[in-house]
Parts: C-alpha cells; structure tokens; sequence
C-alpha cells in the first residue's frame, strides 16, 4: 500500500510540472484494494486535493470494533488470492480469542 502511495506522489510530482495541469486540483481515486491504497495516499501525501474512495471494504475504511456483522475473526477465515492480509489476520483473530 505504501509503495503505490509512493507512486502515486511521484506522479504528482511529473504534474506539478506540466503548465497545463493545476497540481492544486488533482484528486486520487480507488475502488476495493485502490481504494485502500488511495487512502494510504491520502493519510502520507498531503498534496492530493481530495479523493474518491469506493468499497475500500474490511481492512480498509470500516469499523473493526463491533458486535455484529464482518469482524476480524470471520475475516481471517477467508481465503485471498494474493494472501496480502492473511498473517495480520490471523494473528489477530488468534489475540482475540486469547482475551
């Protein structure tokens, strides 16, 4: 996530020096995984005039901290493609069984 962040400031960056792009007014947008990403950019690029985040879904932008619907214990029982939050996961669905 930060890498893509990253990128996403280097980007910047090229367009803040093109004369026809008004860096002041540029936005980074994500839906699902990019939108996770977007809000990592968001939190360490302050340039970014706003952004558009769409279905940044569990891990992302919702609450965690509750007694119903998806929670970490359900999450970590799923299954990714890419494994990218798997070990998080089940580390701490494992701490919350230990309380």
């Amino acid at each position: 996530m930060r890498a893509r962040a990253w990128g996403a400031a280097r980007g910047l960056d090229y367009l803040e020096t093109d004369a026809s792009v008004d860096a002041k007014h540029v936005g980074i947008e994500g839906v699902s995984r990019y939108g996770k990403a977007a809000l990592v950019t968001l939190a360490f690029e302050q340039r970014f005039a706003m952004g558009l985040i769409g279905s940044s879904g569990k891990g992302g932008a919702t609450l965690h901290r509750r007694n119903w619907g998806e929670a970490v214990e359900s999450l970590s029982l799923v299954v990714s493609t890419t494994g990218w939050r798997a070990t998080t996961s089940n580390t701490a669905r494992r701490m919350l069984r230990a309380q």
